[in-house]
């Protein structure tokens, strides 16, 4: 366990394209979120955070993780990158001395401790800014960022989330391949996709 570096969640936003709550959509026996959350604390991480925001008294009554594990943006509205601004100043403010933070979206089941695991290697032995996840040509989350990076991400606003941050660090950032099995799920359809690909 690296208790150095903490895991945060992001669950804010309100599914938009999705009648039903994509957080507590069915996954392996568990919701969503939860299915997500407990493959985050399997991992390497010390601690796992969540952040909350559209409906969010209903999906923490379907989540395991603690209230004070829990953070809720009135201003989820504004978009992920608000709210992953929010959840770092949250979390900082509990664990002020942490050297780096994972930041995992929700709506990715697939992802797996061991992957989360590789970003904590790689980010442990070559000492980068950012550990990231690469999906061809893109570069996203889960991707680890190192405390160096903290003030930039405490003000992070806007709907492309931690991506502004990322297209701007490329020098110092390095990368795991992703794309195989790690999917984000933004439409029904693409919930039954993965469901039938997971068999």
């Amino acid at each position: 366990m690296n208790k150095d570096i903490a895991i945060l969640i992001m669950a804010a936003g309100a599914s938009t394209r999705m009648e039903p709550l994509k957080q507590l959509l069915a996954w392996k026996g568990n919701t969503m979120l939860e299915h997500v959350y407990q493959s985050c604390r399997a991992s390497r991480a010390g601690q796992t955070y969540i952040v909350l925001g559209a409906y969010a008294e209903k999906i923490k009554e379907n989540c395991t993780a603690p209230s004070a594990d829990i953070f809720i943006n009135p201003d989820w509205r504004k978009g992920l990158g608000n709210s992953i601004a929010f959840g770092v100043n949250s979390v900082l403010a509990v664990q002020s001395g942490l050297k780096g933070i994972l930041i995992v979206l929700g709506d990715q089941p697939r992802v797996s401790a061991n992957h989360l695991d590789k970003l904590i290697s790689l980010w442990e032995k070559r000492g980068v800014a950012v550990a990231a996840t690469r999906y061809r040509e893109k570069t996203g989350v889960p991707a680890l960022f190192d405390r160096k990076l903290f003030d930039e991400i405490r003000v992070l606003d806007g709907p492309r989330g931690a991506q502004p941050l990322l297209s701007s660090t490329l020098k110092d950032i390095e990368t795991i391949d992703g794309r195989d099995y790690i999917a984000d799920i933004d439409t029904l359809e693409d919930y039954e996709r993965l469901k039938k690909e997971q068999g």
